[in-house]
């Protein structure tokens, strides 16, 4: 299942960022809502071979309690996926519990094991891509490393070892800017510390939101599978007021 966690990725690191270097838990914490968030994504991918595919999608965020965030995703474009929502359920510690509702039947699907990692709605980072970055905040399996420089700015670096037996990479790494506390950079990595994907954010398109700032437009670049998607991020809203009952499968299926 792959952009589920899109949304995560524009605003910080990882959703449970509070197990990590106490500075740098701070700055995630800086960089995430306190309670929602809600975005209209338009995402490109294009291949080297020469195909492209565009979708656009609405994605509403919201926190339950301290160890549980909900994310809705509603496919607007094209026509042909129009309707199409994804409800992604994560809790701390716990892989993610994916349902999928279709318009033609009605119903929403759980979908589990390699299921959830199937690409439903297209694009380059799975549900395995985000497993791999929640690690970031395991103090069992990150560290913090020598800070860096990345489009002009000053970074924090956070390394973590990919999750066994399953995980796609032998690690991954994030460049955080220290000041605006915005993931500027994550990088997916082979034994050898070769980067094979990488999830970047272009910081002169940086949106403030209160005291918070969110990318506008994100980039991932896959050479393995010769493509690259973009995210243009609009319409974004923060905490602002999403009913509890929205991120129900019951709700997703009686279009509520």
């Amino acid at each position: 299942m792959r952009h589920l966690h899109i949304l995560i990725l524009c605003i910080a690191i990882t959703p449970f960022a509070s197990a990590l270097d106490g500075e740098v838990a701070t700055c995630a914490a800086r960089a995430l809502p306190g309670d929602t968030m809600v975005q209209r994504q338009t995402v490109s991918t294009e291949s080297e071979a020469g195909w492209s595919r565009e979708s656009r999608r609405l994605v509403q965020w919201k926190r339950f309690g301290d160890s549980e965030i909900r994310t809705l995703l509603e496919v607007e474009a094209p026509t042909i996926e129009a309707g199409l929502k994804v409800l992604v359920i994560k809790q701390r510690g716990e892989p993610p519990v994916v349902w999928v509702y279709t318009p033609d039947t009605g119903r929403a699907r759980r979908m589990v094991g390699a299921g959830a990692s199937n690409s439903i709605l297209g694009g380059a980072l799975d549900i395995n891509d985000a497993e791999q970055l929640e690690r970031l905040a395991s103090p069992v399996h990150a560290r913090r490393v020598s800070d860096a420089q990345m489009q002009g700015r000053t970074t924090y670096v956070v390394e973590a070892r990919a999750a066994p037996p399953d995980g796609a990479y032998a690690g991954i790494r994030a460049h955080i800017d220290k000041a605006w506390c915005v993931p500027l950079e994550v990088q997916f990595l082979e034994a050898d510390g070769t980067v094979v994907k990488t999830l970047t954010a272009d910081i002169t398109t940086l949106q403030t939101h209160g005291e918070r700032r969110i990318p506008g437009h994100l980039t991932v670049h896959d050479p393995a599978q010769r493509t690259r998607t973009t995210i243009e991020v609009s319409d974004v809203v923060v905490d602002g007021e999403l009913p509890d009952h929205r991120f129900s499968v019951q709700a997703i299926e009686r279009g509520q």
